[in-house]
């Protein structure tokens, strides 16, 4: 029988203010009485594991549906996520896992939107095979062995969550299964590969949808459906993301504009700031 964790740590701002995606918090304990709790309102990003059946989840936007917390399962809850839990008839002692993160959108990785439907804020990821699960207790190991030393350890087991997750599939409104997941290329790996592939080209979605082999429109709702963008607004995030590796490698913006597909300088320029807060130079240079 594994070790039961009760952890509760929170990193140092001066910590995770450098890094983003970043676990700003983890807490593990044991669940013993269950109970009907009160409306939580969530102002950060949260996620959660359980490996045995925890009860039942309502959410302040699903008045009267209560979804079930079935064993092996990862919840996503966006900022603003409204909901309570009941774990009268959860299969008790259980072990709760929970990790605060901040995502950075502007300036860093925001891919947990794709999983984030507008109007539930929230996400049920089925991981039958325990991987997150598993990741996500060592990280809580090494927390309570050895506190805020393990931030980095930390952040590298987090990493490796992110790629599981960015795996899964949508099954139904708010729910997902990484099961099997890797073993195939899906549809968004599909069509990202192909942006990535054509970046410096003036890519329209019919060159894609005829890639892909299905209509245009096929191609715009399945893809929105599948990431929670649009696809020009992700083809506009690859190029802005390679256009930041190139800016640190000292190439000019007129060469970078060729590389990422845009028109020229001032077009790369004024969609750097729109997406990123800042402009090209003001990006280097906080980089630095």
């Amino acid at each position: 029988m594994k070790k039961i964790i009760n952890i509760a740590l929170s990193f140092p701002e001066k910590l995770t203010s450098e890094v983003s995606p970043v676990v700003n918090s983890v807490y593990i304990y044991p669940l013993k009485v269950g109970s009907v709790g009160n409306f939580i309102n969530h102002n950060h990003w949260a996620l959660e594991y359980h490996s045995k059946d925890a009860g039942f989840i309502e959410l302040r936007n699903e008045p009267g549906n209560w979804r079930k917390r079935q064993a092996n399962s990862v919840h996503i809850y966006a900022p603003d996520c409204c909901y309570r839990e009941d774990t009268r008839k959860a299969d008790l002692p259980l072990e709760e896992n929970y990790f605060i993160f901040t995502v950075g959108e502007k300036h860093g990785f925001n891919g947990f939107n794709r999983f984030i439907h507008p109007g539930l804020l929230f996400a049920d990821i089925k991981d039958s095979e325990e991987k997150i699960g598993d990741l996500m207790r060592k990280a809580g190991e090494l927390c309570e062995i050895n506190g805020e030393r393990v931030f980095w350890k930390v952040q590298a087991l987090f990493m490796e969550i992110i790629q599981q997750l960015m795996s899964a599939r949508k099954t139904e409104l708010g729910s997902w299964d990484i099961a099997n997941a890797n073993n195939e290329i899906s549809f968004t790996d599909a069509v990202e590969t192909y942006l990535r592939k054509n970046i410096a080209k003036n890519i329209k979605a019919s060159d894609i949808a005829r890639y892909m082999k299905v209509s245009e429109s096929s191609l715009s709702h399945k893809f929105k459906n599948d990431t929670g963008v649009s696809l020009i607004a992700r083809l506009i995030e690859i190029r802005i993301d390679f256009a930041k590796s190139l800016l640190l490698k000292g190439e000019k913006l007129t060469t970078i504009a060729d590389m990422t597909g845009f028109y020229d300088e001032y077009h790369l320029s004024k969609t750097f700031k729109k997406q990123t807060d800042l402009s090209p130079r003001a990006f280097k240079n906080k980089q630095r």
